[in-house]
């Protein structure tokens, strides 16, 4: 048990860091996560909170369809979606991120490609969250698109910052 309490606090620890140093806090990510249970982790953790970011937005949606379309049935094809489904999206991705790498000429393992993609998905997840429950209480959904372009950038910064020190790295497998 202290073992899971030890990585679940290095890993609340990290995601903070990454907002403010995301190189740095990429480089440590990558050299700790050294297997594809640990890189698998991640994406499932990722996922899962994502997944629970989705929460409002289905009981809102549910609410108002009223007995047409039940919560559970929402939740059930949500779930389904993003703890079977997306970390197979992301998997995919991250192999084809590898080889865009490797054809670029930089040197990428593929456990690095896929924790470098793995690693954006689950730092991001905590600010998707809050955007979230900040949309529900709020309701402004006109100034939730921009909200969303400023996600993608965060997910995105994230990612490249991995595949930058995934190349310094310089380590094929």
């Amino acid at each position: 048990m202290n073992i899971w309490l030890n990585r679940a606090m290095w890993a609340a620890i990290e995601v903070f860091r990454a907002y403010f140093e995301p190189r740095r806090s990429a480089r440590r990510t990558l050299s700790r996560t050294d297997s594809e249970g640990k890189a698998f982790a991640l994406i499932l953790a990722g996922c899962l909170v994502l997944f629970c970011a989705q929460i409002p937005d289905l009981v809102r949606m549910s609410a108002t369809a009223g007995d047409d379309l039940p919560f559970a049935g929402l939740a059930t094809a949500t779930i389904f979606g993003a703890v079977l489904l997306a970390p197979l999206v992301f998997y995919a991705a991250a192999g084809i991120s590898g080889l865009i790498a490797r054809f670029v000429g930089r040197s990428i393992s593929w456990l690095h490609a896929r924790v470098s993609l793995f690693w954006a998905v689950f730092a991001v997840s905590p600010a998707v969250l809050l955007a979230a429950l900040l949309l529900e209480f709020s309701g402004d959904y006109a100034a939730f698109a921009l909200v969303h372009w400023i996600l993608l950038a965060l997910f995105l910064m994230f990612w490249v910052s991995g595949l930058i020190e995934s190349a310094n790295a310089g380590k094929i497998e």
